[in-house]
């Protein structure tokens, strides 16, 4: 079967003091169920379109579709908070969205209900809505989701997904089969979060959120915050602010020292004061009972990029490899356990000048190694796959690179349930690259979508892996349920 999901949930974020009133659409007669235009009310950059089938006449009437779901978050919702309804109707002219209350007839389930109360809106709150995107694709650009991290932060054995954008962090809660609802929002501070990562940083047993936020022009440094965890589902108001140094652009988490709380590597980028460039690591260990780190910082004379956390050696303790910006190379520190790293070794494919590196860890040749896989964009708009097999000692062997239009790579994961690891990539449009266990694939498989960075995990607990992307320009996360055929 040569689709791998259905595009089931949009989840958008918003932030503004403006409220819609009185919203309507007009689709013209193209068969695509775009509208041409939206009127009338006062509204913050919103765009509403189709990806479904149908040919809607331009008579200014309201058009039906199937399958969509309405939800809301505010308190007194009449669905509970956050609570869904199916309908019919999508939009209709007696739709008022305002700061106390919402009137909103539709036809829904084969009767007509009005919902009243339904959703506040106040400043720089979230308004999330979530519906099959068979019928109708809705997102407002504003608030740009630039990250996405999934974990079961309320301990109810669903993955929930945090999202950063616009100095935020929004947390949307699984209600059990693949739907969410919004949750809340932490406030991150100036600048978007660059990389998100969940983990357990002082050992209490409850989830934590870590992010960067990169530099800023006139601090230079950017820093890492820390949201710790307080009870389930609940996290300190303000976040632990460390300053990992220079420009923080990713990051990753594991247990370096084997003491049973989780560690955060940072990946720093800078400029000396005669403008060399300079490079390195910061390892944050996590310290029990504490909300503080004991940091160690390794230089990498380079520009670190992106970094991947994994086990290179099969010595029991986790490993760092870190891709290169503006240069040829990976570097790795395989881990002693104790907070020590074995020298740093460096290899690559040979092309200097690369950019906009991503780096991906898997199993591509099912030999029971960590492989590693790097998307790169060089000099000349050429895009390459880059890829180094793992040998179980922390060496790796640079195979050979595939080169594609556009290819960035987003995240890696056995798709279709054939034991063999597939990637997930932005080809100008989100693809699936299926693997065939000897460093070929099949496809690309395409999808739609522009994402720049995303999260794979079983969300609907069908055992088959999900995707949720961020999709920076547009505005939106995409949350991709997996349909593919079960045997």
């Amino acid at each position: 079967m040569n689709e791998f999901f259905k595009k089931q949930v949009i989840i958008f974020f918003l932030f503004f003091t403006a409220f819609c009133s009185q919203a309507e659409a007009v689709f013209p007669e193209d068969g695509q169920m775009s509208p041409s235009k939206l009127y009338p009310g006062q509204m913050t950059e919103v765009l509403i379109y189709s990806s479904g089938p149908g040919d809607f006449p331009d008579d200014v009437q309201v058009d039906l579709g199937e399958g969509i779901t309405i939800s809301s978050i505010g308190p007194d919702s009449p669905f509970g908070f956050g609570g869904t309804i199916k309908a019919s109707i999508v939009i209709s002219d007696t739709a008022t969205l305002g700061y106390r209350d919402m009137t909103l007839s539709s036809l829904a389930e084969g009767e007509t209900k009005v919902i009243t109360n339904a959703i506040e809106i106040v400043e720089k709150s979230s308004f999330p809505i979530t519906f099959d995107t068979k019928s109708i694709d809705v997102f407002l650009k504003t608030g740009e989701p630039f990250a996405v991290a999934l974990s079961d932060f309320d301990g109810d054995n669903d993955l929930d997904i945090a999202a950063g954008g616009s100095g935020n962090v929004a947390l949307f809660k699984n209600t059990g089969n693949g739907d969410f609802e919004f949750f809340t929002t932490l406030k991150a501070g100036n600048g978007d979060p660059s990389s998100i990562a969940f983990g357990d940083f002082n050992g209490d047993k409850r989830k934590d959120i870590a992010f960067l936020i990169p530099g800023d022009p006139e601090e230079i440094k950017g820093y890492l915050s820390i949201f710790y965890g307080i009870k389930k589902g609940k996290f300190n108001e303000k976040p632990k602010q460390f300053r990992p140094g220079y420009d923080s652009v990713s990051l990753a988490t594991g247990d370096f020292n084997n003491d049973k709380v989780d560690d955060i590597v940072v990946a720093n980028q800078g400029l000396t004061e005669v403008g060399h460039i300079k490079g390195n690591l910061a390892i944050y260990f996590g310290k029990k009972k504490q909300q503080s780190f004991l940091k160690k910082t390794i230089e990498t004379g380079k520009y670190p990029e992106s970094v991947v956390v994994g086990d290179f050696n099969n010595d029991g303790n986790e490993d760092i490899a870190c891709s290169a910006y503006n240069g040829d190379s990976i570097f790795t520190l395989l881990g002693k356990g104790n907070k020590e790293f074995q020298k740093k070794e460096s290899f690559g494919f040979g092309y200097i000048g690369a950019i906009q590196v991503q780096l991906v860890k898997g199993d591509f040749n099912n030999d029971n190694k960590l492989d590693l896989v790097e998307s790169v964009e060089a000099s000349g708009s050429h895009f390459f796959l880059a890829f180094f097999l793992g040998n179980g000692k922390g060496k790796f062997q640079t195979e050979f690179h595939y080169e594609y239009e556009d290819a960035r790579l987003i995240t890696s994961g056995d798709f279709d349930n054939d034991g063999k690891q597939d990637l997930a990539v932005n080809m100008e449009n989100f693809s699936i690259l299926k693997g065939n266990n000897d460093l070929t694939f099949s496809g690309p498989y395409t999808f739609g979508g522009d994402p720049i960075t995303g999260a794979a995990g079983d969300l609907n607990g069908d055992g088959y892996l999900d995707l949720v992307t961020a999709n920076y320009n547009k505005g939106y996360i995409s949350i991709l349920i997996n349909t593919t055929m079960k045997p």
